[in-house]
């Protein structure tokens, strides 16, 4: 009876340690890439507000169908995860942010691309932003720690492929 008291006890005091400590965790994460094209701002906005066009460069959707509003293409849905959406939620001059909507709670990541001219205004800087709003969940937080390398990863791949699409032509 003693060693089942102990190990409740231990359980216990566990849990509270591991929520004490992802409590340091922030809740609000944001994952950034940064890439330099040789392509004026236009160019660069095209591939980017028309998710048609995202198929060329990013990541994964290669295999999607395209989810339209009225006849206009304005998001992704992806066949591997059916529970999975990145739907266009503003278009300004110079940036084009996204919703990826994902699980039954419908959690939300939001996507933004900002793209910055150079002088010679045939350069630009293209920045590419995830923001994660995460609750107080000790798993989620957490799971967090890993979302640079597996995101990052993603987004410096599908960086990569729209400067050589944008490049080559």
């Amino acid at each position: 009876m003693r060693i089942i008291k102990l190990l409740v006890v231990s359980l216990v005091i566990l849990v509270l340690v591991i929520t004490a400590l992802s409590f340091i965790i922030p809740s609000n994460i944001r994952i950034s890439r940064t890439v330099r094209i040789q392509a004026n701002k236009e160019a660069v906005m095209l591939q980017l507000k028309d998710p048609v066009k995202w198929k060329k460069w990013y990541p994964g959707a290669d295999s999607v169908s395209f989810l339209s509003d009225s006849g206009i293409v304005n998001g992704l849905l992806f066949h591997s995860r059916p529970d999975y959406s990145l739907l266009i939620s503003d278009i300004r001059d110079n940036e084009v942010v996204a919703l990826i909507e994902r699980g039954n709670n419908k959690e939300k990541i939001i996507l933004t691309w900002r793209v910055y001219p150079e002088n010679n205004l045939e350069n630009v800087t293209l920045q590419w932003y995830m923001d994660f709003h995460l609750k107080w969940y000790p798993w989620q937080k957490f799971s967090a720690l890993a979302y640079d390398k597996y995101y990052g990863s993603q987004m410096d791949a599908g960086l990569l492929r729209l400067r050589n699409e944008l490049e080559t032509k």
